[in-house]
């Protein structure tokens, strides 16, 4: 699966917990690379805690991880 199929298998996934694009955006935007988009639709999967607020703090974790790492 290429990059952009990835973005919308994780966009499908995650209108199904809410349509907010504004919730859509803000884990898109921090989620940008495949890992990262690899781990969250994992952890929508596993179906524990799927909520609004936890695949926001997910995405920006993974974010903050990721951006720890470059420096």
């Amino acid at each position: 699966m290429d990059n952009s199929e990835l973005k919308n298998e994780l966009i499908k996934r995650l209108k199904k917990i809410s349509d907010d694009e504004e919730f859509v955006l803000g884990v898109t935007v921090f989620a940008d690379h495949t890992d990262d988009m690899k781990t969250i639709i994992d952890y929508i999967d596993a179906g524990v805690e799927v909520n609004y607020e936890q695949l926001i703090l997910l995405s920006l974790d993974l974010d903050n991880k990721r951006k720890e790492q470059e420096v």
